[in-house]
């Protein structure tokens, strides 16, 4: 069973890297830009708990054996719903760690 899992998972390894990469990112330019890498770090960890959730959510679903699926199924969409809601709160504390302290007299191409 672990075998199928790990199996399983190998395609969230790209985002998993992306999101360590982003959060590693973040917390190095704390100093330089506190305010932007507190929301940059706070999306890119929530990002990761979000795969985390999900890679347990398959290996529940993998190993279940006990109980009606009507009972599963109601647990696996109320955790895909919190998992959504989670991901949609990390997208906006990026989008505000890119966009939220642009000024729009700056242009950093003409300066």
């Amino acid at each position: 069973m672990m075998v199928d899992f790990l199996t399983s998972q190998i395609y969230t390894i790209p985002s998993f890297i992306i999101y360590m990469t982003g959060l590693v990112l973040a917390l190095t330019r704390w100093n330089r830009h506190p305010k932007v890498s507190m929301f940059a770090a706070g999306g890119f960890a929530l990002m990761l708990f979000s795969l985390l959730i999900y890679a347990g959510l398959m290996y529940c679903q993998l190993n279940y054996r006990n109980g009606a699926p009507a009972d599963f199924a109601q647990i696996l969409g109320i955790v895909t719903f919190a998992g959504r809601g989670i991901s949609a709160i990390a997208w906006i504390m990026l989008l505000f760690a890119v966009y939220g302290w642009r000024h729009p007299d700056s242009d950093p191409w003409n300066d």
